[in-house]
């Protein structure tokens, strides 16, 4: 027996032991879900642009970077936009992650031709997830930007130029910190605040372009609401395009065998949904929060939203694509590679892409598509699973998915919008002016044109007195 354990502690034993070890440390970080978040974002000139071999000496590649820019810049001096609807639809879009915006910060976001400050309340009604506010950045005193050197006081942000604090939920000014405390607040004296709300992990604002309140809110995904699923995968780029033509993909079945039939086989249909259905789906969803958190929490998640129930709004405008997915590999389908899809396109710039597959399990994809510029787009996905499938499947999964996007781009860059297309008699050209009808709807009479935002830029600032 003595001799046998000598054996195993002999030198040659120890560092295959200890390899093993390692091997089996490896493997484990590599299977469990909070590992790492795979994260990517790409500027606009990286995609669909002429590209000259790398030269991988540190120099050079500046140097090619500076030259790929050049070279998308000038190219695309050239292109024609065409005839393009009005540049910000009506709706919510997405600002930015709830959880990069901490109690007591504040950022700047320049999107939908608007200068904004977002910031989250120190402490608010809920003491555990503070409310974010978003008002215009600029103070009406002299103009300085609150989202720079701004400071935020309980549900206030405070003019880092002069000290006047500002409400956020209103946009009032309420405090003018001068020696004599006697000052009058001037009535005029306020900024404007927009309608937010966080849900499914994201702080989201109303646009409307005549001015109008929320008319729908976004649907909850409740496996994301309930911690379910955890966030695996951030993807992102900025696309060179009229905001209408990256949902209109969903609409466009004939450009699937076409631009993504390479290692995929697809089916698929879209539809815009009835009122009614999408009413009786938000109330479902709802209900499973309800059930599992109570009628407490899911009050509280409303308040977050400002929202108190479905009842409150009418139910989303949603456009709901079902597409069954499986990859192929030299000809041949990968046995278990099946992936149905159920997207739902929500307003004008939100899509919730939810799959269930035997191998890369149940999640979503949540897309958010966010003008930048009136025909520059952020498009951001964010790939959820469940806690039971091990990280690299989800990010093989989100890798894929990245693929497919800049497929896409690289057209989108590319191209012009066409007002009215050469169409012919079929079901996929039939389904693609039904998509641009649905959306439509989006546009209103005073909607914001690329002719209106040429001659009103947000920036640079005018010097005309």
């Amino acid at each position: 027996m003595i001799s046998r354990v000598e054996n195993l502690l002999t030198f040659d034993f120890l560092p295959t032991f200890l390899f093993s070890l390692f091997l089996a440390y490896i493997f484990y970080q590599l299977i469990r879900p909070e590992f790492f978040v795979l994260e990517q974002y790409k500027q606009w000139h990286e995609i669909g642009y002429y590209q000259n071999p790398i030269d991988f000496s540190a120099q050079r590649q500046q140097s090619h970077a500076y030259e790929l820019r050049w070279q998308a810049e000038r190219l695309n001096s050239f292109r024609k936009s065409g005839k393009c609807p009005p540049v910000y639809p009506n709706g919510w879009y997405g600002v930015m992650e709830g959880s990069q915006l901490l109690p007591g910060q504040c950022f700047p976001v320049n999107i939908v031709g608007l200068n904004l400050v977002v910031f989250r309340e120190q402490k608010g009604d809920l003491a555990q997830h503070p409310k974010a506010h978003i008002l215009d950045s600029m103070c009406p005193h002299l103009g300085a930007n609150l989202a720079v050197g701004g400071r935020v006081h309980q549900d206030k942000i405070e003019c880092p130029f002069h000290g006047w604090q500002f409400d956020g939920s209103t946009g009032n000014c309420v405090k003018i910190p001068y020696k004599d405390q006697k000052v009058s607040i001037p009535s005029q004296c306020h900024i404007k605040s927009y309608p937010s709300c966080e849900v499914n992990g994201w702080i989201h604002i109303w646009f409307d372009a005549e001015g109008r309140p929320p008319s729908w809110h976004i649907p909850l995904v409740p496996q994301i609401q309930l911690n379910y699923w955890n966030i695996r995968a951030k993807v992102g780029h900025e696309v060179l395009a009229h905001i209408q033509e990256l949902p209109e993909n969903a609409g466009d079945l004939a450009h699937l065998s076409e631009v993504h039939e390479t290692g995929h086989t697809w089916e698929a249909s879209w539809k815009p949904l009835d009122p009614e259905v999408e009413r009786e789906y938000e109330a479902k969803q709802e209900k499973l929060i309800e059930n599992r958190l109570g009628k407490k929490a899911l009050k509280e998640i409303r308040q977050i939203e400002g929202i108190n129930s479905v009842g409150e709004l009418g139910p989303a405008p949603v456009g709901q694509m079902c597409l069954v997915h499986r990859y192929k590999l030299f000809g041949m389908l990968v046995p278990f590679s099946t992936i149905k899809v159920v997207a739902r396109q929500t307003g004008p710039a939100l899509v919730h892409l939810l799959y269930e597959s035997s191998l890369f399990g149940q999640g979503a994809f949540m897309q958010y598509v966010t003008p930048i510029e009136p025909l520059k787009q952020r498009l951001v996905h964010h790939t959820w699973a469940q806690k039971s499938i091990p990280s690299f499947l989800s990010h093989i999964l989100a890798r894929g998915e990245a693929i497919q996007v800049e497929r896409d781009i690289l057209i989108w860059n590319n191209k012009c919008y066409v007002k009215a297309p050469v169409v012919v008699k079929s079901p996929e050209d039939a389904l693609l002016l039904s998509h641009r009808k649905w959306y439509s709807q989006f546009y209103s009479e005073n909607s914001p044109t690329l002719e209106s935002t040429r001659k009103n830029p947000v920036s640079p600032l005018s010097t005309d007195w």
